[in-house]
């Protein structure tokens, strides 16, 4: 056997997968169709990595684009201070939401990523 993403039944393992159907029924649909137990269970493996690798894609974004937010509210306030030697109210808020925001998505991002192998589910529910 080759590469397991050139099996002939690799697109369909990996669509199952990523609605996150029961192993099992995969492996049984895979001996169905003749595919020996080994061969599958590296299939599956495959598909799960893949699953794995699209939800910590998503969430690695998440997190980047939550610490670029951050950064700007930080550098906004930090700036504004340096500048100016007080802070406006209108600058702070302003920042501070940037900060806030940022600083939540880049945790909801950080957790997503980590927690993705353990994520059940279908991958279009993200």
């Amino acid at each position: 056997m080759g590469r397991p993403e050139e099996h002939r039944l690799y697109d369909f393992v990996l669509k199952q997968v990523l609605w996150d159907e029961d192993r099992e029924k995969i492996r049984k649909r895979l001996a169905v169709n003749e595919v020996a137990d080994e061969e599958a269970e590296k299939i599956l493996q495959a598909a799960q990595q893949e699953r794995i690798a699209t939800l910590r894609s998503k969430h690695g974004g998440n997190f980047w684009k939550g610490s670029v937010a951050f950064i700007t509210g930080c550098l906004v306030l930090g700036g504004f201070r340096y500048k100016y030697g007080y802070l406006h109210i209108g600058v702070l808020s302003g920042a501070g939401i940037f900060f806030l925001a940022g600083l939540s998505i880049m945790i909801v991002g950080a957790l997503g990523y980590l927690g993705a192998s353990r994520k059940k589910g279908s991958v279009a529910d993200e």
